[in-house]
Formats: C-alpha cells, sequence, structure tokens
C-alpha cells in the first residue's frame, strides 16, 4: 500500500488513476480489481471477469477452453466487449456478477429463472454443469510428516524449509518425511545424535491431515525434550524462544498445531 501511494504521488500528482491502463500499473491492483474500479467508479465500458462471470460466459457462449489459460481469458475478455453497456458498464458488471452468484450456480443452476435462458448454448445443449471447464485432477500424492518437536528449557528447534518442495522459506521443526506412517522408535532413531541428548518423550499428537492440490499431507507431532541441544554453539541459531516463535513465518499446518499446543 505504501508503494502505492508512492507511485500515486509521484507519477500521478496525488490524483488516483482513472483508467483501466493506469490503475494495471499500480501495485497489488490486478486485471479485475482494475476494470471493478474503473467501471464502478469511473464508469469506463471496461468488462470486470470474476469466477461467477468466468461460468456465465463459458455456459451462454459454450466455450470448451480452460478458463485459466490467456488465450481463453482474452476470448472472455472479448466477448464482455461486445456485451457491456456504454452507458451503464457499472449495472452491467453488477448484473453480471449476481446472474452467476445467484442463478448461474455451479451446481443445480436455475436455468429457469435465467433471463439469458433462451440465448444460452449450454441450456439449449443440456450439458450447462460441463461448463466452465474443469481441467482433470491428477492422482492426490500421500506424504507421511513427523515432526519432532525438540524442546530445551524455553526454547524450541526450528530448522528453515529449503529446497524445489513446499512452504519452501517457512521454518517448521525437525521433519522426518516416510512413505508410510512408521512408529516413534522408528522416527527418534533418524533424528541425528547432536540433536537428541538425553531424550525423553512428551508427547504425541493425533494425526494431522492438511490437503494441497495434488498432494494429502499427514502430520503427527512428537514432543521430546532434549536438554543437551543447549550446550551446542552451533544450534543456538536454531533455538527460539517461545516470543519468536510466534513471528517466525510457517505452514498453515504448524499453526495450527501451534493453536492448539503452544510451545
Amino acid at each position: 500500500m505504501h508503494k502505492c501511494a508512492q507511485i500515486i504521488v509521484n507519477n500521478n500528482h496525488g490524483s488516483f488513476p482513472k483508467r483501466i491502463e493506469d490503475l494495471l500499473q499500480i501495485p497489488g491492483i490486478g486485471k479485475y480489481t482494475a476494470a471493478a474500479i474503473a467501471s464502478f467508479a469511473y464508469h469506463e465500458a471496461v468488462p470486470a471477469i470474476d469466477a461467477n462471470v468466468i461460468r456465465v460466459l463459458t455456459r451462454i457462449f459454450r466455450i470448451h477452453e480452460d478458463p485459466h489459460k490467456p488465450k481463453t481469458q482474452k476470448l472472455l475478455f472479448e466477448k464482455s466487449l461486445k456485451l457491456i453497456s456504454k452507458d451503464n458498464p457499472d449495472h452491467y458488471n453488477q448484473a453480471m456478477m449476481e446472474l452467476g452468484a445467484l442463478i448461474c450456480k455451479p451446481k443445480n443452476p436455475s436455468c429457469a429463472r435465467c433471463p439469458v435462458m433462451d440465448c444460452c448454448e449450454a441450456y439449449a445443449s443440456g450439458d450447462q454443469q460441463k461448463y466452465p471447464y474443469k481441467k482433470a485432477r491428477g492422482k492426490i500424492r500421500k506424504r507421511y510428516f513427523n515432526y519432532v518437536i525438540l524442546k530445551s528449557g524455553d526454547k524450541t528447534y526450528f530448522q528453515l524449509r529449503n529446497g524445489d518442495d513446499i512452504w519452501k522459506g517457512l521454518y517448521e521443526f525437525f521433519l522426518i518425511e516416510s512413505k508410510a506412517p512408521i512408529d516413534i522408535s522408528d522416527i527418534l532413531h533418524k533424528v541425528p545424535i547432536e540433536l537428541l541428548e538425553e531424550p525423553r518423550v512428551l508427547y504425541e499428537s493425533k494425526e494431522y491431515k492438511h490437503q494441497l492440490s495434488h498432494q494429502e499431507i499427514r502430520a503427527r507431532f512428537i514432543e521430546i525434550s532434549s536438554p543437551g541441544i543447549q550446550t551446542k554453539q552451533w544450534l543456538k541459531p536454531f533455538l527460539f524462544k517461545k516470543k519468536m516463535v510466534k513471528d517466525l513465518p510457517k505452514s498453515v499446518l504448524l499453526n495450527k498445531y501451534l493453536e492448539e499446543r503452544p510451545i
């Protein structure tokens, strides 16, 4: 927002842009938001296309292509430009959004109440539910995350997640990933000895399920008391007090666990 304000002051003499081309130059304003501002606030005849509008358009024109592809997005925009009212573009955009939200719903659309039923190609073909096109989901990959929470006094061990994988750049507990559920003894056997001195199991959590687009994470959390780790100088950057843990960037999964069981 601060960068947005700077650009408006420095490049636009303090005036908020009115045309979509200028609005798109503002950080944080995408195509839909720019079109909505331009049409609702300044009556520019530019279509605002959200998920509801995409559904309406792909059904009316029976568009088979993936709406996430740039080519299809261009086609939807061109179709909308021919439909939009030049005098009342805000009314058109609002009507299309409401049509998608209230009548042309994803499941069980109320076609009998639809004001554009007679010109809807999908309705005429009886295959409304096929639109918009949805890419077939691939096989869901199951992953088993065994988090070992190493506690030493008032500090807890965290590591930064790297590599070309989910949650890169976020902090997490010591992680052992397995192809199937494994026993605590097997988990502890995989923890480096320098991290696991005088270990004492404090708590074992239930299994947490976290669904991603093509992955299902099944996680368990095992809290371990390991007082010796504070004596290792090289480990100090990885040990965090409770008040510091709150500000660490973490995955939704870890935050959910910490909400239920604060460390």
